[in-house]
């Protein structure tokens, strides 16, 4: 019996394989049938290295390119999720990465200079900043984008830490607006502060060349005057006391008015007629109607100076005498 076929006769047709993005191969139709489990699993291992590999980069080099990884094949470093840059480079550091490689990059920056990000034609470039990290992304053409800048500890802008946690607390460099209670143990030394709220402070405060410390304030300068001026015709107000705005006359003493204003005022008028002395001595001295100096003993008139030197007492007159 003959059989005859006419035409093609087609047994199966082989797919070659195809690479994504970052090199992972996608095996075609009916390919590598004795191989196709250990190219699947070197695509785990690629993507093992794609999410947590780290690239440890050790160069001091201003100018550096990073190379794409080879298709299919694992360990390619350039692949790897995290970049991590140490080395002593002289200036700012530019790093240009694959054309054609589109991927996510953490960086973590040990330099003390910067590294800018490239790629392409350098439209949008990336920089994460002297030892800090960050995290970037490359489209593979022209731009490189910031998704993130600073380390965990760090409040960061344009480069420039506004705030870091360190042992002792928190740093904070320019202006910190607050508008809750603040509550701090220790020394808080600040900028520019506005704060709105109660703050309490256990410690000492140092503003400029005040400290306040408990119950003092002391000028730490040598030599300094603390000075307190009130608003327009605010008064200074001490343990319920207001004291008058302007410096007075000369000669002029406080005067009370006992309901806790103060005032200017000349030494008689604070004096009025009557001197009493301290003590518990039960002497006073007053002025009488005629201006006579009147020296009084308890309840009694003991001795009076005339306006014209005349000395009156009620007892004997020692002119001479033992003291």
């Amino acid at each position: 019996m003959c059989l005859t076929v006419s035409g093609a006769f087609l047994l199966g047709i082989v797919m070659a394989s195809t690479y994504t993005n970052i090199g992972f191969e996608k095996q075609g139709t009916g390919e590598n049938a004795n191989s196709w489990g250990d190219i699947t699993n070197t695509n785990f291992d690629m993507i093992d290295e794609a999410i947590a590999g780290i690239y440890a980069i050790s160069s001091s080099a201003t100018s550096q390119t990073i190379t794409a990884p080879s298709d299919g094949t694992a360990n390619q470093s350039t692949r790897f999720a995290t970049y991590q840059y140490s080395g002593s480079p002289s200036g700012a550091v530019t790093v240009t990465l694959p054309g054609s490689v589109k991927k996510v990059i953490n960086v973590i920056n040990g330099y003390s200079q910067n590294i800018t990000f490239q790629v392409g034609t350098n439209a949008t470039t990336a920089t994460v900043y002297a030892n800090s990290s960050g995290i970037i992304h490359t489209d593979g053409v022209n731009s490189v984008h910031s998704l993130s800048e600073g380390a965990a500890n760090q409040l960061r802008y344009n480069g420039t830490t506004k705030a870091e946690a360190v042992s002792g607390g928190v740093d904070v460099t320019g202006i910190l607006n607050v508008s809750s209670n603040i509550v701090g143990s220790g020394t808080l030394a600040a900028g520019n502060t506005t704060i709105t709220g109660t703050t309490d402070i256990t410690g000492d405060l140092d503003v400029d060349n005040i400290n306040i410390n408990g119950n003092a304030i002391t000028s730490t300068d040598t030599n300094g005057d603390i000075t307190i001026t009130p608003n327009g015709t605010g008064s200074v107000v001490l343990d319920g006391n207001n004291f008058p705005q302007g410096q007075g006359s000369s000669n002029q003493v406080l005067i009370t008015n006992g309901s806790g204003q103060l005032s200017w005022g000349s030494a008689s008028s604070a004096l009025g007629n009557n001197l009493s002395l301290s003590g518990g001595s039960g002497w006073s001295i007053s002025v009488d109607g005629s201006n006579n100096l009147v020296f009084t003993y308890g309840s009694s008139t003991v001795a009076k100076i005339a306006t014209n030197g005349a000395i009156t007492s009620e007892n004997d007159i020692s002119a001479f005498g033992s003291v």
